[in-house]
């Protein structure tokens, strides 16, 4: 009886969790382009290794988030200690922090 109930559960699990993760629309993290570099004041090149380091370092523990969502303020707060968890150093978090804001900008 218990066995069936565990099976069942697992079942269940399973089908919410595929069922959540199809309906859900990925989000796609802008690549760095001239329009942001004129509107953050920040270099391509700048922006380019915050987009990099976007996708390589915040993906490995979280979903990609829409900036936009968090006011500027918490937004820095929130980067600055995961960059700390991330171990980027000062440069790498300002490029991210860079890269953040150009696309929160849009």
């Amino acid at each position: 009886m218990l066995k069936t109930v565990f099976i069942s559960l697992g079942c269940l699990s399973s089908l919410f969790f595929f069922n959540h993760c199809a309906n859900t629309t990925p989000v796609v993290a802008p690549q760095p382009n001239l329009n942001m570099v004129k509107e953050s004041r920040h270099s391509l090149e700048k922006l380019g290794v915050g987009y990099s380091l976007y996708l390589r370092k915040c993906s490995e523990c979280h979903e990609h988030k829409i900036p936009g969502m968090y006011p500027t303020l918490e937004r820095h707060q929130l980067v600055t200690g995961m960059a700390h968890n991330a171990g980027l150093s000062t440069e790498e978090e300002s490029a991210v922090q860079a890269y953040l804001e150009a696309i929160s900008e849009r």
